[in-house]
């Protein structure tokens, strides 16, 4: 009776060191680049500021209180938004026959998901407000 126990273990043992199969062989995060048609664009996810175009940022897909909203924005020119695209991870299918383990493990790392596309151009368009208006020049007298 001790032997058909030990052989259950040992044949279910590299189901749970397999568990959370897309955590496992894609990880939690990806590598997302963002370039523009104009220099120094800022961009700003879900309302943290992360540089200057061009950019690739490591984003977790765990989405912690955030939208993974991306805003782009240059002086002269109309800002720009997007939200990050995710989409169903299907390495994630391989946690069906570890349902119990696998499926609780992706879903707290954020790992079901992905990101898709993981490249973004973002093409600025000028503010005609911004080149209508007049330059602002400050005159100061000397007395």
């Amino acid at each position: 009776m001790r032997r058909p126990l030990r052989r259950a273990a040992l044949a279910l043992a590299p189901l749970l060191v397999a568990s959370g199969c897309a955590t496992v062989f894609t990880g939690s995060s990806d590598h997302i680049a963002f370039d523009s048609n104009v220099p120094r664009v800022r961009l700003t996810l879900d309302g943290e500021y992360k540089g200057e175009l061009p950019l690739t940022l490591e984003v977790f897909r765990k989405a912690e209180g955030g939208r993974f909203l991306a805003r782009f924005e240059r002086a002269g020119y109309q800002p720009q938004e997007l939200e990050l695209q995710r989409e169903f991870n299907l390495v994630a299918l391989l946690d069906v026959p570890i349902f119990i383990v696998g499926f609780p493990v992706d879903i707290m790392t954020g790992s079901i998901m992905k990101f898709e596309p993981t490249s973004y151009h973002v093409h600025m368009v000028a503010d005609p407000a911004a080149s209508a208006a007049p330059a602002e020049v400050m005159c100061r007298k000397d007395p």
